[in-house]
């Protein structure tokens, strides 16, 4: 395996001792599961060319995190809500892709999701970063064995109903063309899109 650059290599042990993750996972590819509007291609590959990176979703693979559920309820500063993931009762799923990501192409994709900051460095934990990294285990949908990967987990939930209002009514018009990129993402992986337009019919009824 080729050896990774002195800086790189620090930021890995960082994010590993943060996250409680092993930093050799990244090298030379890591596989995330993405849930959100990570799932629409072109989406993805705006955000990633805005950092300087060509990836794509790579190798992209649906699959199914069993015992999760996803909601519309991480705080974002550029439109009120984001979606992010937590344990649920028993029979609840997030459905969404995996995909790979380079070690090269890793420090962009970790600027785009709030884990490190515009110098790449880590985003500290008060208040500025918006999501944790976590190890997980999703079922493909192509019948394959139960794979790790990676995920993020929101840590700035907005959990009282009253505030979540306030931000949709805030941020209406960007908060639907989240939840709208996430739809066409999930339509083009064949994922179930009602858990999205159900949150697009909630999002339009507050007023």
């Amino acid at each position: 395996m080729k050896a990774l650059p002195k800086d790189l290599s620090q930021l890995l042990q960082v994010i590993g001792e943060r996250f409680k993750v092993n930093p050799e996972g990244f090298n030379p590819i890591s596989t995330w599961f993405s849930y959100g509007s990570n799932l629409f291609k072109q989406d993805f590959e705006r955000k990633m060319i805005d950092r300087g990176s060509y990836l794509s979703l790579l190798r992209a693979r649906p699959a199914r995190l069993e015992g999760w559920k996803r909601r519309l309820d991480n705080e974002s500063t550029s439109r009120g809500l984001a979606y992010s993931i937590k344990k649920g009762e028993r029979g609840s799923v997030v459905d969404g892709v995996l995909h790979d990501v380079p070690i090269g192409d890793l420090t962009a994709f970790l600027q785009f999701e709030g884990i490190l900051d515009h110098s790449y460095h880590m985003k500290n934990d008060e208040g500025k970063r918006r999501y944790d990294i976590e190890k997980v285990k999703v079922r493909p949908f192509n019948g394959d064995d139960i794979q790790s990967c990676f995920t993020l987990v929101g840590r700035c939930l907005i959990t009282e109903d009253d505030e979540r209002e306030k931000r949709i009514r805030k941020y209406r018009e960007d908060l639907m063309k989240y939840v709208r990129t996430s739809i066409k993402g999930a339509i083009d992986f064949g994922l179930d899109i009602v858990p999205f337009q159900e949150d697009l019919r909630w999002i339009e009824t507050i007023r």
